[in-house]
């Protein structure tokens, strides 16, 4: 798998598992379960995002979302099934309950690490590990208390905030070890 595949894969299942360990409504099957298309798709948007000097915000990313699935052949339903290809976040961004906009977030800020990944490092097994290590811990330590806008904003800035961390640890990691080609 490509770099960016593999930064794909970390970034999905970081998120995958802030799902699990928060209780939300929807977790994900498995990367290995989703089907090509999906993870063709998802790797582009992260290379995307992942992208130096590209900006975006959740309510922009969700409507690429929406985008790609109504691309893949989703529809809104009140139940996500993919076999039938429904998912009940197929609404506007503002329609959103505030803990689904608050996963956007998260996604977003694993999306920093990446872009670390993707702008820092070389392609070493070892980095990539030490990425994958980090998105998981963005997304577990990012609990959100309460659902308000301020704690949304804090939360975000909180998981930049480890993102931040993760690049300093990887700056000492290539201080350490050196470039690997």
């Amino acid at each position: 798998m490509s770099v960016i595949g593999t930064i794909a894969e970390a970034i999905y299942e970081a998120c995958r598992q802030e799902a699990s360990d928060s209780g939300r409504p929807i977790v994900p099957e498995p990367w290995a379960n989703r089907d090509e298309a999906f993870r063709t798709q998802f790797i582009a948007t992260i290379e995307r995002i992942c992208r130096p000097g590209y900006w975006t915000t959740p309510e922009r990313e969700h409507g690429s979302w929406m985008q790609a699935y109504l691309d893949m052949g989703w529809q809104y339903g009140e139940v996500r099934d993919p076999v039938a290809k429904t998912h009940p976040d197929m609404v506007p961004f503002s329609e959103l309950p505030e803990s689904e906009r608050q996963k956007d977030a998260i996604f977003l800020a694993c999306c920093v690490v990446g872009r670390a990944a993707m702008t820092q490092l070389a392609a070493a097994e070892e980095v990539i590990e030490l990425c994958k290590t980090n998105l998981v811990s963005i997304a577990s330590m990012t609990v959100f208390d309460g659902g308000t806008e301020e704690s949304y904003g804090i939360c975000y800035d909180h998981a930049v905030e480890t993102a931040e961390h993760t690049l300093e640890r990887i700056g000492t990691y290539r201080n350490t070890y050196g470039e690997v080609e």
